[in-house]
């Protein structure tokens, strides 16, 4: 099967700087030159711009409207969402620790749900060093399938283990570093406080009523995946992710994303509105 070729690094920047921190609405001038810039990457996608609820922008690339994008780190909005649902439930709090969970790692008396969701455990990151650095070696080499050229499942047991066996980066709180292991934790935390997988959390409390239709998980079957993959000659690795996997798990068209973006504060009560504005998707973060 032929993947479209996805390029993400080649316009991010210039999106970040030219979109994501507008404070106004864009001119049409300032899209076309967006668009411009898209096109000269030679990437195959799609841009969305939407702004109050009204499409200002909407373009595929080798690509359609129910062409499913795995969003990597944008799921990590929609993980600490479905917290802050179990949160308006009481069967979590900000100040929750590991430890009442029986989450037996370092410092876990210490590190709370709010040190995890912004990115401020310290905790080593068990993942980025897995498929990034690939370190340790030994580890990555008996989970990579060479001949499927995919990754087989890290349970979670294995990651307990490997954080016992590393020490933590820094002490809970005292920094902010970015770390995917967090939102993993998380992620199994959703499991563990609503006693159902946390795909079929996510599904039926913030797909489900938000009408996310085309919204599903890197782990389930998918109809309309779009690949990615860093050059024209060469196929990514793909990840095989646990269902408590939600720091890069979910997969979604750009109309059910905007769909999150515009309709989250719909499920949320004025009290997990206020919190999870002030986490750190909506805020900048200083280290």
């Amino acid at each position: 099967m032929n993947y479209p070729y996805m390029d993400y690094n080649g316009a991010y920047e210039y999106y970040k700087n030219k979109y994501l921190t507008l404070k106004r609405q864009p001119s049409n001038n300032m899209l076309l030159d967006i668009v411009k810039k898209y096109d000269n990457t030679k990437s195959k996608g799609g841009i969305l711009i939407t702004q109050h609820g009204k499409t200002l922008y909407e373009n595929y690339y080798d690509n359609t409207a129910k062409s499913q994008f795995r969003i990597f780190s944008c799921t990590k909005p929609i993980a600490g969402l479905a917290i802050m649902l179990l949160i308006d439930r009481n069967l979590l709090s900000l100040d929750t620790t590991l430890q009442q969970l029986d989450i037996k790692i370092p410092n876990a008396n210490k590190i709370t749900i709010l040190h995890l969701l912004n990115h401020k455990s310290g905790i080593f990151d068990v993942t980025s060093s897995l498929y990034f650095d690939k370190n340790p070696k030994k580890l990555f080499e008996k989970i990579y399938k060479p001949e499927k050229n995919k990754t087989m499942l890290v349970d979670f047991d294995e990651y307990i283990k490997i954080l016992n066996n590393n020490k933590p980066e820094y002490d809970p709180d005292e920094k902010y570093k970015y770390n995917n292991t967090g939102y993993d934790i998380l992620g199994y935390v959703i499991y563990m406080v609503s006693k159902i997988k946390t795909t079929d959390f996510i599904k039926e409390n913030i797909f489900d009523k938000l009408r996310m239709n085309d919204s599903t998980f890197h782990t389930h079957k998918l109809h309309n995946e779009v690949f990615p993959f860093e050059d024209q000659n060469k196929i990514g690795v793909k990840e095989d992710y646990n269902f408590w996997g939600t720091n890069a798990n979910i997969i979604t068209t750009l109309r059910d994303y905007d769909k999150f973006l515009n309709g989250y504060n719909s499920l949320l009560t004025v009290k997990t509105k206020q919190i999870y504005g002030q986490l750190y998707y909506f805020t900048e973060c200083t280290s």
